[in-house]
């Protein structure tokens, strides 16, 4: 993953990620994105740490939804 973007959304903005996503690795950029790596019962925490970890690059994707939502305002520990 040495060369990654690591991008951090709400899933209520999947489908605008996807099209970031599609984006920048039709420009040579490997992206790590939960929506496209994780699956069913996998463990999330564990998986999008360690992907935080690896990543020289994180982009935060805030949608409208994301903005409003009582979620944001709560701290996350990693």
């Amino acid at each position: 993953m040495g060369n990654q973007i690591f991008i951090s959304h709400a899933t209520a903005d999947d489908a605008v990620v996807k099209e970031l996503r599609e984006a920048l690795e039709a420009r040579g950029v490997a992206v790590w994105a939960d929506s496209r790596e994780l699956s069913g019962g996998e463990p999330l925490r564990t998986r999008v740490q360690k992907a935080i970890e690896q990543a020289p690059q994180f982009l935060v994707a805030l949608g409208p939804k994301k903005l409003i939502g009582n979620r944001f305002s709560r701290p996350r520990s990693y």
